[in-house]
């Protein structure tokens, strides 16, 4: 009777001991994003935010830019685009402008905690590309003075005997 009270009291002991080691969930932790990117105006961007570590079950996901949540968003030239699957989510942005550039952010937490983060990473993103400065152009006799001007500042001023400008930056 004692050697069954043994088996029954330590096969108590393995069932607790294996249910408290699968209850406990490790944070998640995000594989990490590049400190910078850029792309051109017009482009598409693409960053994945994917699970490294820990849990796997029950996360929740958050896009920011410049600290303000991001959305998903369909314009007619512009879209952006969150998908999420189990451990990973992708912020997609066709069709660049100059104002995407920014802080991207990616947080993750478990869903069974309260509002505490387990992890972010941040991406600093740079658009690049073809930006037209707006120009004035006065007439001197047989000579033309271009003035190319961004924002009420002078940046070049050009003499030409045959007229014909265009500025892009």
């Amino acid at each position: 009777m004692k050697f069954f009270g043994f088996l029954v009291f330590s096969y108590i002991l393995i069932t607790i001991s294996i249910n408290a080691t699968f209850s406990v969930a490790s944070s998640p932790k995000l594989a990490p994003f590049p400190s910078h990117r850029s792309a051109n105006v017009g482009s598409r961007f693409k960053i994945l935010c994917q699970v490294e570590e820990g849990t796997r079950e029950r996360l929740i996901f958050q896009w920011t830019k410049n600290g303000k949540e991001v959305h998903s968003t369909f314009n007619d030239n512009h879209r952006r685009i969150i998908e999420t699957a189990k451990d990973e989510s992708t912020l997609t942005i066709d069709h660049l402008q100059p104002s995407d550039g920014g802080n991207y952010s990616c947080s993750v937490k478990m869903s069974t905690s309260t509002s505490i983060i387990s992890d972010h990473q941040t991406t600093l993103l740079t658009v690049k590309g073809l930006r037209a400065i707006l120009f004035s152009c006065i007439s001197f006799g047989q000579r033309h003075v271009a003035q190319w001007m961004r924002q009420k500042c002078l940046l070049i001023q050009k003499m030409f005997f045959h007229f014909c400008c265009c500025c892009f930056v």
